[in-house]
């Protein structure tokens, strides 16, 4: 009703009923992540050469993360098998008792450990065997459960879907795995670190290596957002100061990084080695103004 009540005040926006219509049946959550790696790996591609991409990617065997010790023909073979349904699998893992006290009623019910309101699921892992009693103390909030965890492997099929996805949209796109990654490394006898991973990654053998920068994302406004506290002047900046922190400056004859300004913009921060200094704005001269990445 309010969507439809605002689309007639604005008469030059056009109706959108159609704009539900997917091209691929992602989850938001899920769509979001790859857009994500996409949006990262453009932007790198906007300030650098890039050729060609090679991923290292890595695949989640949810099988193998509820039982380590699974065997090939374990896989066809759930942790259901051979039973009528969940409930009957349930009750017959759990002895037919309730978690609580073996000696309770034999009505025994299914429960949920995260409630499905709440997005559990069905999976056996948050399924739980309670009595009748106890299931109605824990519904009415006067009985807790505790130390009960469920095995949540969500985030690994995410992953999954995450790294087909972005296989899929990418251009010029290699990938690699970790186990070739690893005997690359070795061969040329370098340490396990990020930096010597991307050099054996990107076929890095004999060439001449330049030493690792450490790069870190500016902000290129020192707008402040915050709820102002009654009885209290806004703290929020409303100009923007010519100098921003990470800035280069000059202050006598010497050059030092700028923290940013404090005081309306009247004092600047500067930092020399270690020690915080705090200098008249008027006195200090902006050498270098970095917009986006900086070297930490």
């Amino acid at each position: 009703m309010y969507r439809r009540t605002r689309r007639n005040r604005l008469r030059y926006r056009k109706c959108r009923f159609l704009n539900r219509r997917r091209n691929q049946a992602l989850a938001p959550s899920v769509n979001q992540k790859v857009e994500s790696h996409i949006k990262l790996i453009n932007w790198i591609k906007s300030f650098l050469p890039i050729i060609e991409i090679i991923y290292e990617g890595g695949t989640f065997d949810p099988h193998k993360l509820k039982n380590p010790d699974i065997k090939n023909y374990e896989y066809s073979k759930g942790e259901m098998y051979d039973f009528q349904n969940t409930k009957a699998y349930i009750l017959e893992r759990d002895h037919y008792a309730c978690c609580f006290n073996d000696s309770c009623a034999k009505k025994l019910h299914v429960h949920h450990i995260i409630e499905k309101s709440k997005g559990g699921s069905n999976n056996p892992s948050n399924l739980i065997t309670l009595c009748e009693k106890h299931h109605k103390l824990l519904h009415s909030g006067l009985l807790e459960l505790k130390n009960v965890k469920p095995k949540i492997l969500k985030t690994s099929t995410m992953m999954n879907i995450v790294r087909s996805q972005v296989f899929k949209k990418v251009s010029n796109f290699t990938e690699t795995f970790g186990y070739l990654t690893k005997i690359r490394r070795e061969e040329l006898d370098l340490v396990k670190s990020h930096v010597n991973d991307a050099f054996v990654i990107a076929n890095g053998r004999n060439q001449y290596r330049i030493e690792a920068l450490r790069l870190m994302l500016k902000r290129k406004n020192n707008r402040c957002l915050q709820t102002n506290r009654k009885g209290y002047r806004p703290s929020i900046r409303r100009c923007r100061h010519q100098i921003q922190p990470h800035d280069i400056v000059k202050y006598g004859s010497k050059l030092y990084k700028s923290l940013g300004v404090q005081g309306k913009g009247k004092e600047v921060i500067i930092l020399d080695g270690r020690k915080k200094l705090i200098k008249g704005s008027k006195k200090v001269e902006v050498i270098f103004h970095s917009k986006t990445l900086v070297n930490n």
